[in-house]
């Protein structure tokens, strides 16, 4: 089959497959898709960071009567990674005055999530998944501590994530709810860290993220 007819075959499956989702919700009552806006309020051990605040686009879209299919795109812009050059061992001129690299992470988790429905409009969940994030991190340079300085450069790339999370959503009206999660995001990353000035080099182990997260869906 053609390039071309794999996706008008791709596209009428992805239809049938919105339509039939669509007879369900209204012969139940419900719906079978959500989306909306969530904050990440994560953090790490501080190799290579401590908070790395951002936020996202998140949805679910129903598999049966206890299962769902998660998907986020998360973005945290300008986080710290903790003095750098520390990791190969140098020392700052002035420690006092710590010098932190700007990061900017991009990432996109897909998930299984299990829900259990109370009364009241209320439900819990847990979900593990997995996805990959792109990390980008300025370059640095400073004075040493007894002379000289430092140029620092990170190389990172693509980072593949396991994550985990669990919760509490709301619903309120006919189609809005409020989710609030735990999370932890196993990063398992390629992260080498360079100082152009003398040549050192090291790579960061696989780290990671801990925290929660605030949303609010969209339901449809």
């Amino acid at each position: 089959m053609s390039n071309a007819r794999w996706r008008v075959a791709a596209v009428v499956l992805v239809a049938a497959v919105s339509l039939v989702g669509a007879a369900r919700a209204q012969s139940r009552g419900d719906s079978d898709r959500n989306f909306g806006l969530r904050l990440d309020i994560v953090g790490g051990s501080g190799k290579p960071a401590n908070d790395i605040l951002g936020a996202g686009l998140f949805g679910h879209y129903r598999l049966n009567d206890r299962w769902w299919l998660g998907l986020a795109l998360d973005h945290s812009p300008g986080f710290d990674v903790e003095r750098p050059y520390e990791f190969l061992g140098l020392r700052g001129a002035g420690d006092e005055e710590e010098v932190d690299a700007d990061g900017t992470m991009t990432s996109l988790l897909a998930w299984i999530e299990r829900v259990y429905q109370r009364p009241r409009r209320m439900e819990w969940f847990w979900g593990v998944g997995g996805g990959a994030a792109t990390v980008d991190v300025d370059d640095i340079t400073g004075p040493l501590a007894g002379g000289g300085a430092y140029a620092i450069t990170n190389d990172v790339g693509t980072e593949l994530i396991a994550t985990a999370s669990g919760g509490l959503r709301l619903r309120f009206g006919a189609r809005w709810a409020f989710e609030v999660a735990l999370r932890l995001d196993q990063h398992f990353t390629d992260w080498t860290v360079t100082d152009q000035v003398s040549g050192r080099s090291t790579q960061l182990d696989d780290y990671l993220v801990k925290g929660g997260h605030l949303g609010l869906l969209y339901r449809f």
